[in-house]
């Protein structure tokens, strides 16, 4: 939902702001740097709670970016006699730039990407930052009126190539936990998909427009993608459900004995061992794990005693180290699921 929150409180920031951002771009992007070095610092400083959460959610998971790279997309599907539109399509340079200096924040904090494992993820982050380079500096006015019109705009086409890995890259990232049962990751995802499609939809509406055929309205494209987007929620939150239901360890039927189980952290797998004594819990050890320092460290920390003292895996995460808690998590999960199966 923070998705939604961000994007529609950008776009009335757009319109009030529209003046001063075009007059004092410089500013503007001062202040997203100085926002995003904030954010970084704060979420490796701050101590756990609240303010650490918000920050960790809107500044360093790069929705605050993202939301700014939405708005940039839709600036030339918006109704063309709006204000919106005016607005967007002045600023988009602007927006586009701020954007940037935003999303540097979030690499280097998830600089995990380049380290990790994952190959597709891995090619999708190089990709992405090999766009946002040419397409950040080309986005400044000065550099964009020595170059040739034609070979400006060819630049910028691709644009749509990397609006598309960026909805990949959210898809790599949310995908793992809302399909584990995060509730949270499940709407963020299926907003996501919505806003992606319903632009893909109105950005082939204005391309038969330009071609003058006959096309469908923009609201039937949109309703088509809004409809594909609630069947996908509905056949994912079933799959979760399902999962949810059949993978819920109760503590009455703890057999006594050690068990092993694997969850999947940031990296890779994470596997435990999990020690049962007299139908009581009483001791989890990490097997391996593959995720970052000190990340895991401070998910084991407040993970394992929060899980033992409660003899029950329903506990929270914690900021900042969202995978690795929940590997933990679900790894203590599959162990314990292991001794209801023996009893």
């Amino acid at each position: 939902m923070r998705l939604l929150i961000l994007f529609v409180l950008s776009i009335c920031l757009l319109l009030l702001l529209e003046k001063p951002l075009k007059k004092h771009a410089a500013v503007f992007y001062f202040g997203a740097v100085i926002i995003g070095g904030a954010g970084y610092m704060a979420q490796l400083r701050l101590p756990d709670g609240m303010l650490k959460t918000i920050v960790s959610d809107y500044l360093i998971s790069g929705t605050l970016p993202a939301v700014l790279f939405v708005l940039v997309m839709y600036a030339a599907v918006f109704p063309k006699k709006s204000r919106i539109y005016r607005c967007a399509m002045s600023c988009r340079g602007e927006i586009a730039i701020g954007a940037s200096f935003l999303a540097l924040a979030h690499m280097v904090y998830y600089g995990y990407m380049i380290r990790s494992g994952n190959l597709i993820a891995l090619v999708i982050a190089l990709l992405l930052i090999a766009l946002l380079v040419p397409l950040t500096l080309t986005s400044f006015k000065k550099i964009r009126r020595k170059m040739n019109a034609k070979a400006w705009k060819k630049l910028q086409r691709w644009s749509y190539f990397f609006y598309g890995l960026l909805y990949l890259h959210v898809v790599i990232m949310i995908y793992p936990k809302a399909v584990r049962g995060d509730f949270e990751s499940l709407i963020d995802l299926c907003i996501y998909t919505a806003m992606f499609g319903i632009y893909l939809g109105l950005r082939f509406e204005r391309y038969l427009e330009k071609k003058k055929k006959q096309s469908y309205c923009p609201a039937v494209w949109s309703s088509l993608l809004i409809l594909f987007a609630a069947a996908s929620f509905g056949l994912n939150y079933s799959m979760v459900y399902a999962k949810g239901t059949d993978e819920r360890p109760d503590p009455e039927y703890y057999s006594d004995g050690v068990w092993e189980g694997e969850g999947m952290g940031l990296n890779g797998a994470v596997r435990v061992k999990v020690v049962v004594e007299e139908g009581i819990l009483t001791d989890i050890k990490i097997l391996e794990h593959e995720d970052d320092e000190p990340y895991f460290s401070d998910a084991k920390q407040e993970i394992i005693p929060a899980i033992i003292e409660n003899q029950s895996v329903d506990v929270d995460g914690v900021s900042g180290a969202t995978f690795s808690s929940e590997g933990i998590i679900e790894a203590v999960k599959d162990a314990l699921m292991s001794s209801e199966e023996q009893d």
